[in-house]
């Protein structure tokens, strides 16, 4: 088999700190009020951002998530929260994380 082929045939898990990295590293190389950055991305509201507001946010700040990635995210905010949002203390509290990238 080539290395290609290896390549193309193996399957990549996306983990939370895939999707919320590049925001958080923007966020801190501009150093950006977490709060008002929820403020701003919570469209509607009601004091809690889904998966769908987090992916409108950070289309505007060019950062791409697909289908996939959105239900990873829902997965993570129903552990964190039991609902498919989190909070502004979750959010503030996710941004601020200091991933430990664990390779399998």
């Amino acid at each position: 088999m080539l290395q290609s082929e290896y390549i193309e045939q193996k399957v990549f898990n996306l983990s939370i700190e895939d999707v919320i990295k590049p925001l958080a590293t923007k966020a801190r190389k501009f150093n950006a009020n977490l709060s008002l950055l929820f403020d701003k991305f919570d469209k509607n509201r009601n004091g809690r951002i889904s998966a769908e507001e987090l992916r409108s946010a950070m289309a505007g700040a060019g950062i791409t998530i697909n289908d996939e990635d959105i239900m990873m995210i829902k997965d993570y905010f129903r552990a964190k929260t039991r609902s498919e949002q989190i909070g502004k203390t979750d959010f503030i509290e996710l941004m601020n994380k200091n991933f430990e990238r664990k390779f399998d």
